[in-house]
C-alpha cells in the first residue's frame, strides 16, 4: 500500500450499469399498461424534440453534452435537463420531476442519444411508458421496453419516427397513416 495512492478502482455509474442481464432487474410493480395519447404523430414528436434542443443552452455552448426532457399528454415540457451523461440528464429530468410533484404527468421522456436498456429501466422506475429517442435503441433496450410495458420509438428526426414495441398505443395512428 503506498501513501496516498489508491488500491481500489472506483467506477461511476447510473447504478444499473454494466448489469448484464435485464431479467436481474428489480420490477417492483407490473408493466406499464394502458392506452395511447391518441394523438402522437410526427409534428407532435418533432415539436416536444425542438422544445427540448431549444431549451439546451450547454450543448450549445459545447456540442458535448446530452438532453433529456419529460412532457404530459398535452402541453409545454415538466422537466429539461442536460448533462454530459446520458443517464445524468435523465435523473436530472426524474428527480425535477419528484422535487416538484409533477412525475405522474409525465406520459413522455425523451433522449438525445441512443437508448441502452438502462434508460428504459429509469423510464419504468418512473413509470413513463412512453420512450423517445434521436439515436437508435440497442437490442436490449427494445427487448427491456417490450417486457416492461413501455412504447419505445427511436429515430425521431426529420419529421418521422419508427416505433420498437407496444405499437398498439398508437393502433388508430398508424392505420392513418398507412
Amino acid at each position: 500500500d503506498v501513501e496516498g495512492l489508491r488500491t481500489q478502482l472506483s467506477a461511476s455509474s447510473c447504478g444499473v450499469c454494466g448489469t448484464r442481464d435485464p431479467a436481474q432487474f428489480d420490477i417492483s410493480g407490473p408493466a406499464i399498461e394502458g392506452e395511447g395519447p391518441g394523438d402522437l404523430d410526427s409534428a407532435k414528436v418533432g415539436g416536444m424534440f425542438e422544445e427540448m434542443r431549444e431549451a439546451q443552452r450547454e450543448f450549445d455552448v459545447t456540442g458535448g453534452v446530452h438532453g433529456a426532457a419529460a412532457f404530459p399528454s398535452k402541453g409545454a415540457a415538466l422537466a429539461i435537463h442536460e448533462d454530459i451523461g446520458r443517464h445524468n440528464a435523465v435523473d436530472k429530468v426524474v428527480g425535477a420531476m419528484l422535487e416538484s410533484g409533477n412525475l405522474s404527468s409525465a406520459l413522455y421522456l425523451l433522449v438525445s442519444g441512443r437508448v441502452s436498456y438502462e434508460i428504459v429501466y429509469k423510464a419504468y422506475r418512473a413509470r413513463i411508458p412512453f420512450l423517445l429517442a434521436v439515436s437508435a435503441p440497442s437490442s436490449m433496450a427494445v427487448e427491456t421496453a417490450d417486457r416492461m410495458g413501455i412504447t419505445l420509438a427511436a429515430f425521431c428526426r426529420d419529421g418521422r419516427f419508427t416505433i420498437y414495441t407496444h405499437s398498439e398505443r398508437l393502433g388508430a395512428i398508424l392505420s392513418e397513416e398507412a
